[in-house]
């Protein structure tokens, strides 16, 4: 109906496509905020419906913080686009440094590799926690796991000072038998979190055979 409408050029029918109407519902939740608390429990509920749940975890995410244990059920959602967003969206409903924390780290053993990288960058945008983030990120970066560890060296960058307990292990990554990603971005890191202290991993990096 919606394509004849727009076919025949009918001025007095306006429909709207399901899509269209399921902005509208986000709209809303977006205005109401934290008034919207009350439907919570409906909107849990439609996690479970493959065709609606990440239209529901949007909604969810703009009621905020009450609804954090329902975004917190939607980080293990089947759909990878909503685990996506619940990961992406959850420090918005959650107050608590480390229960955001505790999340992101179950979410670095989430399947889609997406998913973990979005974690990484949650975690490595609290640097008002660098106590719990920096190790957090050191473990990530020490199992050299590709682009995961990768992803964890240069966030640690953004700790600045804060990140000096990462030196050692920021080391090891640059000094590793194949320079990859991961020793590149250890090494920016470096220079970023001490530069005097890494002059001389640079000079090595430099005359090693193995800097490309």
């Amino acid at each position: 109906i919606i394509k004849l409408t727009e076919e025949w050029k009918i001025q007095f029918l306006r429909w709207h496509s399901a899509e269209e109407f399921q902005e509208f519902g986000i709209a809303g939740f977006d205005a109401l905020g934290t008034n919207a608390a009350p439907a919570i429990g409906e909107l849990t509920k439609l996690l479970n419906d493959k065709e609606h749940a990440f239209t529901v975890v949007r909604c969810l995410v703009a009621i905020g913080t009450p609804a954090e244990a329902s975004v917190s059920e939607a980080l293990t959602n089947e759909n990878r686009q909503v685990r996506y967003f619940a990961t992406q969206q959850f420090a918005w409903v959650t107050d608590d440094d480390k229960v955001f924390l505790a999340k992101m780290q179950d979410c670095l053993k989430d399947p889609d590799a997406t998913v973990r990288f979005i974690a990484i960058q949650g975690i490595g945008a609290q640097t008002q926690a660098p106590e719990e983030a920096v190790p957090l990120l050191i473990s990530i970066l020490e199992k050299n796991d590709g682009n995961v560890s990768s992803q964890a060296a240069g966030a640690l960058a953004n700790f600045g000072t804060n990140a000096m307990s990462a030196f050692h292990a920021l080391t090891n990554a640059v000094e590793r038998e194949n320079f990859d990603a991961t020793a590149g971005a250890a090494l920016r890191t470096l220079a970023a979190i001490a530069p005097k202290e890494a002059l001389p991993v640079v000079f090595n990096s430099f005359n090693s055979t193995n800097f490309h």
